[in-house]
């Protein structure tokens, strides 16, 4: 059994050495500015807007979102956390959060309410507010609980 398992680490060690080698070469063209900012621009490139299409990167555009007070708020975080709080100890999905979030009138400016609460819940998870009482895989979706405000 012990060398079964060596077995299989060295057989990992193997299949990353490639990788770990690209990386170093990665590594060290990033400390010439030149290259970096030639692979600032294959980045930009390689995500593109969605569609194919080269979103062309502005040196002038800024590379950090504005600090928290110049963000633009529109409740939804502040919805979010009061819809689970009316779970108390009870576990829930996205999908019910949602359906409080709607229920209690709030209107959403994404398409999509899923994901826009799923990037709420990620805050709430960092900050210890909720956590995610069963984990599943695939379609199913994670069971969480809520825990409480915390002071941050």
């Amino acid at each position: 059994m012990e060398n079964d398992a060596e077995q299989l680490i060295d057989e990992e060690i193997r299949a990353h050495h490639e990788e770990i080698e690209q990386l170093k070469v990665l590594k060290k063209m990033s400390k010439n500015p030149k290259l970096a900012a030639l692979m600032r621009k294959i980045g930009d490139a390689a995500t593109a807007n969605g569609n194919g299409v080269h979103k062309p990167s502005t040196d002038s555009a800024p590379r950090n979102p504005p600090p928290a007070d110049k963000r633009s708020r529109n409740g939804l975080t502040d919805a979010v956390t009061k819809a689970v709080g009316q779970f108390g100890n009870q576990r829930f999905v996205i999908h019910d959060v949602v359906k409080k979030v709607e229920a209690s009138g709030f209107k959403f400016v994404a398409k999509d309410h899923r994901i826009a609460v799923s990037a709420v819940l990620d805050k709430l998870l960092k900050r210890g507010v909720i956590y995610i009482a069963e984990k599943r895989v695939g379609n199913a979706p994670h069971l969480y609980e809520y825990l409480g405000e915390r002071k941050a």
